[in-house]
């Protein structure tokens, strides 16, 4: 079994991973994995070949058993639904940390012009108390508005963690439905399916030791399951997202970590980029497909 990008971060994708996430100097290594397996899979997913022939003996199966049509309209809709979502994502992050930033400059220059000189946030003490009692005023006002801006900002960026998040999320849906039998007759029947179910199978699809709960108990093809494309990444990348999504939605962490932002830049970076090249898995599989559109 693999095994070999598994970290303390990728057992679990529960509430209470978010314990490890409160640690001094965790957040930079969960970021550092994170990035790690993005480019892991990001630089494996284009090698098909194997995963292309898993898929064609899915595709046979569910086509003999009168399911491929209502499989391909499963992959239609979660296509949608991730393209809708990143749509929304495309448009609005920039603006976001654009209008963040002209807020911003126009705290800083409305202070300038109230004390007359330039200052630089967090201002030095012994620089603060070199001036006047109206400027001191002034600063600890502009502070507030500066706390009361970026205490906004994180709110709104929440909803696009959460858009991302799911975007990912139909795109692992898919790519799950693609490589694994069961997943794949589950997925087509059109039964609900949690975000566990995900994670496991991904993990399945990357042959990680796994316990009994998450062994293939009625594939058709277990032996051919092997891929070059690194789901084992992918897996521990769906977790990561998972736990940024509840360290977001749970914690207040990111209202009082201000420093962090560039890495959280970089997180969207690289989910889109994983959700592209899962779109190209999916649109190379389905290229010669019959019953539906691909998106």
């Amino acid at each position: 079994m693999k095994g070999k990008l598994q970290n303390a971060f990728t057992n679990s994708i529960g509430p209470g991973s978010l314990s490890k996430l409160r640690k001094n100097g965790a957040f930079s290594r969960f970021m550092e994995c994170l990035q790690r397996d993005c480019e892991i899979f990001i630089e494996t997913h284009d090698k098909l070949d194997s995963f292309l022939e898993h898929y064609k003996i899915i595709q046979k199966q569910l086509m003999d058993r009168k399911l491929l049509h209502n499989f391909i309209e499963r992959i239609d809709f979660h296509s949608k639904l991730r393209d809708y979502k990143i749509s929304a994502l495309d448009e609005y992050l920039p603006k976001l940390f654009t209008g963040y930033n002209s807020i911003l400059e126009e705290i800083l220059e409305d202070l300038t012009r109230e004390i007359g000189k330039t200052v630089s946030f967090p201002i030095d003490e012994q620089q603060f108390e070199a001036l006047t009692y109206r400027q001191k005023e002034s600063i600890l006002e502009a502070e507030e508005r500066i706390q009361l801006s970026y205490n906004q900002f994180v709110g709104v960026i929440s909803g696009l963690i959460n858009t991302i998040f799911f975007a990912f999320e139909s795109s692992c849906k898919v790519s799950c439905s693609l490589g694994c039998w069961e997943f794949a007759i589950s997925f087509s029947t059109n039964n609900i399916i949690q975000h566990d179910s995900v994670w496991k199978t991904l993990r399945k699809l990357g042959k990680i030791a796994q316990q009994k709960a998450t062994r293939c108990e009625r594939c058709l093809m277990d032996e051919g399951c092997d891929f070059e494309i690194d789901f084992e990444a992918l897996a521990n990348s769906y977790c990561y997202a998972i736990q940024m999504r509840m360290l977001m939605d749970y914690e207040i962490f990111f209202y009082e970590n201000s420093e962090i932002w560039n890495q959280v830049t970089e997180y969207f970076k690289k989910l889109r980029e994983i959700i592209d090249c899962q779109k190209a898995i999916q649109n190379k599989c389905l290229e010669n497909k019959t019953h539906g559109r691909a998106n």
